[in-house]
């Protein structure tokens, strides 16, 4: 058996045996709790809460070692590891003349059970390597929490659960970015205001609160299903979560971002990828899109990538679209220019009956000569020594001053777009 030890973690064990500073200090090997310290936990103090407090522990080593707590400043409570990967109790010391609470050899231990009867003020468990279920949280709805200020997480590479229902003291921004296998968070409760993943992680499941700011980067297995949010729900059965502000949705090919950005009424700053819009209007864009902003700046656009589609468009619509999302495609089964005629002076508009709306060819431009377009008043240019003039036609490119006349029998009149 010493021998087993030896050549597998011989000194994760000897240092757990021997309860030395690399398995009980909280700086190296150790996790730490400060906890809410009642008078007693036996029913005599009336700040209990209604559900009890219990400082027993009942861990999942990862493999042979003794688990050693130590509570507060007395002596580390011991309880030697028979058989690994099986849950071990281990009893509370009786008393509590401190308010934290030391696991030691906190890397071989893959499961601490349940944490939230500690009801604990901080929690640091950057040191616990193997950990891959952590409950500081609990789904009794008489729970509560409201005394927990910080939890610091690490290179906590294997956890894949993590539990903070009903922590109501929770109100800091959460950084799980080391988090990179964590498959399924519940964070109902809480008054986290953001959470930042881990991009590329296998998350597949959260319940979050009423963040104010939601971002979602390369989460390619969280679903519409997957993803629970805490907002309103209306006498139509309709939800909204107002209370998102800041909107990040890239690379999560299962999440519609289109619904989310649409369920969220007050959000300010958004940037979305890979986005369909499917078919819409540009009075849509104008009353929905154009009011939001990027993260550059009160005067930046949002950052929008992906396809919309549009039954008809002027081209003074089209351009303005394209302008404030360059990276977003727009397709359209029409494309119209406003069209004004300029007389032959080349700056009187002939009269507002005939600015017509003229749809552009395949080729994108304005086909005027085919279609017949005569205004019925055109001033005769005047001749001169040498020529004669008459209207041979008009020009059939848009946004261009120059005329489409040749010097003939007749007066001149250009074309110009609004």
């Amino acid at each position: 058996y010493h021998r087993r030890q030896w050549e597998r973690n011989q000194e994760q064990y000897m240092a757990s045996k021997y309860q030395t500073p690399t398995a009980m200090d909280a700086g190296s090997g150790a996790v730490n709790f400060r906890v809410n310290q009642f008078t007693s936990i036996d029913g005599t103090d009336a700040t209990l809460p209604t559900i009890r407090p219990n400082y027993e522990f009942k861990l999942t080593p990862y493999s042979y070692m003794y688990l050693n707590i130590k509570y507060g400043g007395a002596a580390p409570v011991s309880v030697r590891v028979t058989q690994p990967n099986v849950e071990t109790t281990v009893p509370f010391a009786g008393q509590l003349d401190a308010d934290i609470i030391n696991i030691g050899s906190a890397a071989s231990i893959r499961d601490f059970g349940d944490l939230s009867l500690l009801y604990a003020e901080t929690a640091s468990m950057q040191n616990a390597a193997r950990v891959k279920t952590l409950k500081l949280g609990n789904n009794n709805p008489d729970y509560d929490n409201n005394s927990f200020e910080l939890l610091e997480t690490g290179d906590n590479a294997l956890l894949e659960e993590l539990n903070l229902t009903n922590i109501s003291g929770l109100k800091s921004t959460q950084d799980f970015r080391k988090l990179i296998n964590l498959k399924r968070l519940y964070a109902f409760g809480t008054n986290i205001p953001s959470i930042t993943f881990a991009q590329g992680s296998k998350l597949e499941y959260a319940e979050l609160p009423a963040l104010t700011t939601l971002a979602l980067n390369s989460l390619k297995y969280l679903t519409d299903e997957g993803l629970k949010l805490t907002g309103v729900t209306d006498d139509n059965g309709n939800k909204t979560y107002p209370s998102i502000v800041d909107l990040t949705v890239e690379d999560c090919p299962q999440i519609n971002s289109l619904a989310l950005l649409e369920a969220c009424p007050n959000v300010i700053n958004v940037k979305l990828n890979n986005i369909n819009f499917g078919t819409k209007t540009y009075k849509y864009f104008e009353e929905n899109i154009f009011k939001l902003r990027g993260f550059e700046g009160e005067l930046s656009n949002a950052k929008l990538t992906g396809i919309v589609r549009f039954e008809s468009l002027t081209g003074e619509q089209f351009n303005e679209i394209k302008q404030r999302y360059p990276n977003l495609q727009i397709a359209y089964n029409a494309l119209t220019s406003n069209i004004k005629f300029m007389d032959t002076d080349k700056q009187t508009v002939l009269t507002p009956e005939e600015h017509q709306t003229y749809v552009r060819n395949s080729e994108n431009k304005i086909n005027c000569i085919e279609l017949g377009i005569v205004p019925s008043t055109v001033t005769e240019k005047t001749a001169s020594a040498e020529f004669r003039y008459e209207l041979f036609g008009w020009s059939t490119k848009a946004n261009e001053p120059a005329v489409n006349y040749e010097q003939l029998e007749a007066g001149e009149a250009i074309l110009a777009e609004e």
